[in-house]
């Protein structure tokens, strides 16, 4: 069950069309990962973690490898259907689209959807990152009744192990909006098959979306005149 984009390079699409196109075909020739963004990564993941302690005694249907997400894919629905309470990083694909949901909770006859940050307020990627999944599991048929994004108590914002989850995190349903957004990002995922189907760099300019929200990991690449050297990285790398 082949998926076209993620969460995350959806994301990025929503960036710089070019710098999805970059990722999909010229993988290795991204800039080096800086320490502090790997740091981040590795917060966000944890804080992810903790959050399970907010609905304890759930199943992790995560993969072993980021190579086996079919199979993460398959276990999510097998969970699902045997009403498993709560499940952790449940995978599920719909047009081409792959995601996985930090906490998914069985609700009478319907499910709840929690998306987990690590920050105290909740940004515009944020909020597409949610309509994206809510839109995902929406459309795999899920009787989904709510989604909310998890995040960061300000006044907890420092976190220690001896902290209990519920003084760190507060909780906001967004399921309203996230409903809004359906027909545009059918429309956006259509113009990135076709952007992803060509064999020709998109030509955008550089500017301040190279930096905002995040800072495009193909700046270095860009740099460089990328009509005129577009053919030959497809040789090289086909």
């Amino acid at each position: 069950m082949a998926h076209l984009l993620s969460k995350s390079s959806y994301i990025r699409s929503l960036q710089c069309i070019k710098s999805l196109y970059l990722y999909k075909n010229f993988y290795r020739l991204r800039d080096p990962l800086p320490v502090e963004r790997k740091v981040r990564f590795e917060q966000g993941h944890n804080i992810g973690k903790l959050a399970w302690q907010l609905f304890p005694g759930g199943v992790d249907a995560s993969p072993y490898h980021v190579s086996r997400f079919n199979e993460s894919v398959e276990f999510t629905k097998k969970l699902i259907a045997q009403k498993t309470k709560v499940i952790y990083e449940a995978a599920f694909i719909f047009n081409d689209v792959l995601v996985a949901l930090d906490i998914l909770v069985l609700d009478g006859d319907e499910w709840k959807a929690f998306e987990v940050k690590s920050s105290t307020a909740i940004s515009e990627t944020y909020r597409n990152d949610a309509a994206l999944q809510y839109y995902v599991l929406n459309g795999t048929g899920l009787p989904l009744k709510d989604f909310s994004i998890i995040y960061l108590n300000k006044h907890h914002s420092e976190i220690t192990d001896d902290q209990m989850a519920e003084n760190i995190f507060q909780t906001t349903s967004v399921i309203e909006e996230c409903k809004t957004h359906t027909d545009t990002i059918n429309a956006h995922i259509q113009q990135l098959r076709f952007v992803l189907a060509n064999k020709k760099i998109p030509q955008i300019e550089m500017g301040n979306h190279c930096n905002q929200p995040y800072t495009c990991d193909f700046k270095g690449l860009c740099t460089k005149n990328l009509e005129q050297i577009s053919t030959g990285l497809f040789e090289k790398f086909e």
